[in-house]
């Protein structure tokens, strides 16, 4: 007698439009057995007792599969879904859970192997490898237990750590990483290989030198000229003088700068066609307490 089991081929005797199912789940959420047909967006749920309502097909033989888990693939039919990697393979052999880059319509999530509504489960023969990394990408490198080629050597020293792809083959990179205080490039399958996103604007962050300002003596012009800025102000010669007694506002300004302060200057001329500077701060909130 046929019964459910997981990765078991059916079709539904009174549904001939879903085309052939997989089962997925022997117990999902509500206890029930979860099948997903091709012809269906959403899997179809059904209980132990019902078998005489499906046809159960035989088991395909298990091909060799040159697409091991982690490889980064495009969908040949579907290349709005963008690079995807897969995730899962199905214990029939031929059905690969694949997580998209953009969502695929589907709303499932490949029972549970990806992000839901951007997976699908699919067939080597629709997938085509690619290469997604470029020289100067920034790569995570897998567990060592997660290598997809363990005949594919590289020092295990690089499990786990972050790296710069340095230049790009076509199913490797090489890639430079720091491994006990030495950095070094080894070869690294891309199936082993995550590509690290990084926020632009905070890459510009990083790389940017942090400024240590000088703290002046408190009430001092400087301090004074400094606070007074701080607080979303502009000072000009003649308010310098008024408010401070500064009667040399470009030294006291030049001494700010050499402080560390980032100091912005607008050319000015007044009603008598005199031509002065204006200076305000460029990041409010840098003082020195």
């Amino acid at each position: 007698m046929n019964t459910f089991k997981l990765g078991a081929r059916v079709r539904h005797n009174h549904s001939p439009r879903f085309g052939v199912g997989i089962v997925t789940s022997m117990r999902n959420a509500l206890g029930h057995i979860e099948i997903q047909f091709e012809g269906r967006k959403t899997p179809w749920t059904t209980r132990p007792g019902y078998e005489h309502w499906y046809e159960f097909l035989p088991e395909v033989v298990a091909p060799t599969l040159k697409l091991p888990v982690g490889s980064h693939v495009r969908h040949k039919d579907n290349p709005q879904y963008g690079n995807g990697r897969i995730r899962f393979i199905h214990p029939n052999g031929t059905s690969l859970a694949v997580e998209f880059e953009n969502r695929t319509g589907l709303v499932h999530d490949c029972a549970g192997h990806g992000k839901a509504d951007f997976c699908r489960w699919t067939k080597a023969d629709s997938l085509e490898l690619v290469n997604p990394f470029n020289v100067g990408d920034t790569v995570l490198i897998c567990a060592l237990d997660k290598r997809s080629d363990e005949d594919f050597w590289y020092t295990p020293d690089f499990a786990g750590l972050q790296g710069t792809v340095m230049a790009v083959h076509e199913d490797c990179v090489d890639v430079q990483a720091t491994s006990h205080g030495v950095s070094w490039t080894q070869y690294i399958p891309t199936h082993d290989l995550t590509l690290v996103k990084i926020d632009p604007v905070e890459a510009v962050k990083a790389a940017t030198p942090k400024v240590k300002t000088i703290t002046f003596k408190s009430g001092s012009q400087c301090d004074r000229l400094v606070k007074y800025m701080l607080s979303g102000q502009s000072i000009t010669p003649l308010k310098a003088r008024a408010l401070f007694g500064a009667e040399r506002l470009a030294a006291r300004i030049l001494e700010i700068k050499q402080a560390g302060h980032k100091v912005k200057s607008v050319i000015k001329t007044d009603i008598n066609g005199k031509v002065y500077s204006e200076y305000s701060l460029r990041n409010v909130g840098r003082v020195a307490a």
